[in-house]
């Protein structure tokens, strides 16, 4: 029940299918499914209901900043004064409540890397060592190719570019990643910030060709 809940939050967060940046109606039916959980007494053990209303709450803090005009704004360009502190307060309480239980679950990791970017003053002041260690933490539980595509994020900030850039290369070797825009697209992100360009065009034409998203297609052109 709980991942069909969180299936259906990523599909209002990130629709695949219509050319919209946020479909709202499908986050907010998702948050009203799991408070009707968290409030069932039937249901002794909460724990990872808690995480994963926290990880909903924290992200929907941040729905005003991330778009604009139909288009994604990425985390390091948003307006920090456009997040809902409400909610961002709301998903810290369930995170808290998640300690009454000694579990460790997914939702509760992937909230906890949420509630780092929503408490940092600016992208800079992210405790990416920490956020790294999360991620760590998470391939433990789901170690896919997408988690360490994710992962690479943090790793590039604490470890370097180099890095992440040829743990990419490594996981491209190993799995199906390259079939992803997402994962052309991030690679081609750290070759800009290496001023590697025709490597970073490269991977930017791949990310368009692999990308079926109306709403994403426009920003990897743009780019």
């Amino acid at each position: 029940m709980l991942k069909t809940i969180y299936l259906l939050f990523n599909e209002g967060y990130s629709p695949s299918q219509q050319n919209k940046v946020i479909r709202y109606d499908l986050c907010l039916e998702a948050i009203r499914l799991a408070e009707i959980l968290v409030y069932n007494t039937h249901i002794q053990l909460k724990s990872d209901v808690y995480a994963l209303l926290a990880l909903m709450y924290l992200n929907a803090a941040r729905f005003e900043a991330r778009s604009d005009t139909g288009t994604i704004i990425e985390m390091h360009k948003q307006d920090r004064k456009k997040w809902n502190t409400s909610l961002i307060n709301t998903g810290i309480q369930y995170l808290n409540q998640t300690t009454k239980e000694d579990t460790i679950s997914i939702y509760l990791i992937l909230a906890t890397i949420s509630a780092h970017h929503c408490i940092a003053p600016n992208f800079e002041a992210t405790n990416w060592r920490e956020i790294l260690s999360l991620y760590d933490s998470l391939l433990e539980l789901e170690n896919t190719p997408l988690v360490r595509l994710n992962r690479s994020i943090p790793l590039a900030k604490v470890k370097g570019n180099t890095t992440a850039i040829n743990e990419l290369l490594q996981l491209e070797r190993n799995s199906d990643i390259s079939n992803h825009h997402l994962f052309h697209a991030t690679l081609a992100e750290f070759y800009i910030q290496e001023n590697k360009n025709k490597n970073a065009i490269k991977h930017l034409q791949q990310a368009i060709i692999a990308c079926n998203n109306p709403r994403d297609l426009q920003q990897l052109e743009k780019k």
